[in-house]
């Protein structure tokens, strides 16, 4: 499910909210994806 909308019509923001299964192993590639695009940056120090 994906909600979009505007909290204010008087302002330009808009949300946008989403909601899915999440598994361990979804959770993993996850973490294991942003280690490597942080890798990439030079974060090397980051934690999780």
């Amino acid at each position: 499910m994906v909600n979009v909308g505007q909290t204010n019509v008087e302002v330009s923001r808009t949300y946008v909210g989403g909601e899915s299964v999440v598994t361990l192993e979804n959770i993993q590639s996850f973490i294991s994806s942003l280690q490597g695009v942080l890798r990439e940056l030079g974060c090397s120090q980051a934690v999780f």
